[in-house]
């Protein structure tokens, strides 16, 4: 058999064996290009929650509080929720907390 690194001629022991040695087969599979997806362009995260806030008006959209405001996923991230605008509400703390203690009882 002829190996498809070195191409010397060599014994082989397996009928899977194409290779002469394992330092041709390393060679062999270091040299292979991993197909790289594209990265995903985050923004800042502070830039994104101030682009929000500004979208619906830096009030809370229960109490029209202007303090201490949360953004919240009206289906969450984990369950699939999309993190655009059709998704999200803005709440201060005390709605925030309160909305989430309706969910659980």
């Amino acid at each position: 058999m002829i190996c498809l690194k070195c191409k010397k001629e060599f014994e082989q022991k397996r009928t899977s064996q194409i290779y002469c040695s394992r330092r041709c087969k390393n060679i062999a599979h270091s040299n292979r290009r991993r197909k790289l997806r594209p990265r995903k362009k985050y923004l800042n995260v502070k830039a994104y929650r101030e682009i929000i806030l500004s979208f619906f008006g830096n009030k809370c959209s229960k109490c029209s509080n202007d303090k201490n405001l949360r953004i919240h996923h009206i289906k969450p991230r984990f369950l699939g929720g999309e993190n655009s605008h059709k998704n999200i509400s803005i709440l201060c703390d005390k709605c925030h907390i309160t909305l989430h203690l309706e969910e659980i009882s």
